[in-house]
């Protein structure tokens, strides 16, 4: 056994750069054999490196995201720094789905990711809109935020991860308590430490600030997920305008300030009495005195004062299960050609 363990690894340490410089090859052909695939399922796709008129006007047919209006939803499919391609899918010349993507380091997401919790793109329904993305030929990722739909849309992988939400209208610090008040302790030393700073709750100016930091925050990470930076900005810079009605999104920040100079700040959207954080962003100097904790910590007492029931944390960080329990799943998602998947060995395996 340990001698085929070892001829396997060597097998795989020289066939990973052959499997690697052959992908652009394979990538082209998937993408070909995926335009005759769809041309004998119905379907047809509509390219274009920038959003047209004629994208423009089937959007107008297509339900709307959940929360937000059609024109919102277009502030993300603006050029930005960033490549992006939008996708028209018709059925019997009738449009499904348009799905816009940006480029990530090595592969496609949905402009949608990091901005619009939850959604994908614009279709006609859930089943549609796996047909659409399944149609396209290329791989697209979807690292978080999806509901059970995810199993009912034909990705390659779909899988669930744990999500915390902390219930404002409770005694939530009682779960800070635990494991020997491990995360209390934590969170009594960022109170102290930043006793002379104060939270400034949906200041101008301060979105930006934070998406910024964000950025800078997390330039170093290989996955490239930085991307999202000016989408992020001018979508929730949209949703400032939105009226206080219970369906519709909302955005709010909260930054801690050191006198007049901001040193952290936390971004969150809200539908109704549920907000859902977003990012967070802080000065490099100001870590070692907790920053990130205490504005986090004064973002959940505020929401709790005006009314808010659930925090939100989603997950992919282990630290979130510190702050309240995991309460529900969510999924992530890939979707990826055959011809694509056959090559994934020679991503993941680590020489």
């Amino acid at each position: 056994m340990a001698l085929h363990e070892t001829i396997k690894r060597s097998v795989k340490t020289i066939a990973k750069p052959v499997a690697l410089a052959a992908r652009p090859m394979v990538e082209k052909v998937a993408f070909e054999s995926a335009r005759l695939t769809r041309g004998r399922q119905g379907l047809k796709v509509v390219w274009a490196d920038t959003w047209t008129s004629t994208m423009d006007e089937a959007l107008d047919h297509l339900p709307p995201p959940p929360g937000v209006s059609r024109d919102q939803y277009r502030e993300l499919l603006l050029p930005t720094q960033h490549k992006k391609r939008h996708a028209l899918v018709l059925e019997k010349d009738t449009p499904i789905s348009i799905i816009s993507m940006r480029k990530r380091a090595k592969a496609w997401e949905p402009v949608s990711y990091q901005a619009l919790s939850g959604f994908v793109a614009p279709a006609t329904d859930y089943a549609a809109l796996g047909r659409a993305i399944n149609s396209l030929g290329i791989e697209l990722k979807i690292e978080s935020g999806l509901g059970k739909e995810a199993l009912e849309m034909g990705a390659r992988h779909a899988w669930p991860y744990d999500v915390v939400r902390v219930f404002l209208q409770t005694d939530y610090e009682e779960h800070w308590l635990r494991e020997d008040r491990k995360h209390m302790k934590y969170i009594s030393s960022a109170r102290s430490k930043c006793k002379r700073m104060h939270l400034v709750v949906d200041n101008e100016g301060d979105l930006e600030w934070t998406v910024n930091q964000w950025e800078t925050n997390w330039s170093s990470s290989a996955a490239q997920e930085t991307v999202a930076a000016p989408d992020r900005i001018r979508f929730w810079k949209s949703l400032r305008t939105t009226p206080e009605m219970d369906d519709t999104m909302r955005v709010h920040t909260y930054v801690l300030y050191d006198g007049d100079k901001p040193v952290s700040g936390a971004i969150a959207t809200s539908i109704g009495a549920d907000q859902l954080g977003q990012c967070l962003g802080q000065l490099h100097a100001y870590r070692n005195r907790g920053v990130g904790t205490r504005v986090l910590d004064a973002a959940l007492s505020h929401a709790a004062a005006v009314g808010y029931e659930v925090h939100d944390f989603g997950g992919g960080h282990g630290y979130k299960s510190l702050w309240g329990p995991v309460a529900t799943q969510r999924y992530s998602a890939t979707f990826r050609p055959k011809l694509l998947e056959a090559l994934q060995w020679s991503r993941d395996y680590r020489l």
